[in-house]
């Protein structure tokens, strides 16, 4: 959701709150499941610049973040390994990144690398992400000046905020077979705790955004 306003014929300005939640998992084995847990909230605050007073637009802004990312793994099977999904969409994002930075940025997607683990009585295991709280945003879009035109039109902005590197913290639960004390789980958790400082180099700072949506000026 979005408010605008025009200034003048060559800028408007726009606040917008956005916000999601989701909770999807994909089953791998019938004895193991990957679940990620995403809640982000996201308060907008921008100003559009149309250089030749037409639909096209540059835009600069600051966005108040606030997201928590889990990803947790359970499993009572002897041999545990960890795959990447990525999003369809990283491959045309970072080519339009690349281009506009001249090649000097380029992203990458969420990875893990995790060691094999031959216990049979796992547990479950979870990595929590969290960003930091405001963020710039620089991007591109297509609409007209708010105070050219009334009436439904369409809309489309696409850009990158800068939301650094995140802060993780990890837990693992080593179950019965292997308490807490255990040669076996204190061997995974120097294990996790190694994990969790490479893992936030794993995320890129940069975060890609694009919108597409409906607007009506007054």
């Amino acid at each position: 959701m979005e408010i605008s306003t025009g200034i003048n014929d060559d800028f408007d300005a726009r606040i917008g709150f956005h916000s999601s939640n989701s909770n999807d998992f994909t089953m791998h084995e019938p004895s193991r499941f990957v679940e990620v847990s995403n809640t982000r909230n996201e308060f907008e605050l921008l100003a559009d610049w149309h250089p030749f007073q037409n639909e096209f637009r540059t835009t600069l802004g600051l966005i108040y973040y606030s997201a928590d990312h889990q990803f947790t793994k359970s499993s009572t099977i002897s041999n545990i390994t960890t795959t990447t999904t990525n999003s369809p969409m990283d491959g045309f994002f970072s080519w339009w990144l690349n281009l506009v930075t001249l090649g000097l940025i380029k992203p990458q997607p969420y990875s893990e690398t995790s060691t094999t683990s031959t216990w049979a009585d796992f547990g479950t295991h979870t990595h929590a992400v969290k960003y930091r709280a405001l963020a710039p945003y620089l991007g591109l879009g297509y609409g007209s000046p708010m105070n050219k035109k009334s009436g439904l039109e369409l809309k489309f902005d696409m850009g990158l905020m800068y939301r650094g590197l995140p802060s993780v913290t990890s837990h693992f639960d080593c179950g019965t077979s292997n308490p807490v004390g255990s040669p076996t789980c204190t061997a995974y958790q120097n294990d996790l705790a190694t994990q969790e400082a490479a893992m936030k180099n794993d995320f890129s700072p940069w975060m890609k955004k694009v919108a597409l949506g409906l607007t009506y000026a007054f």
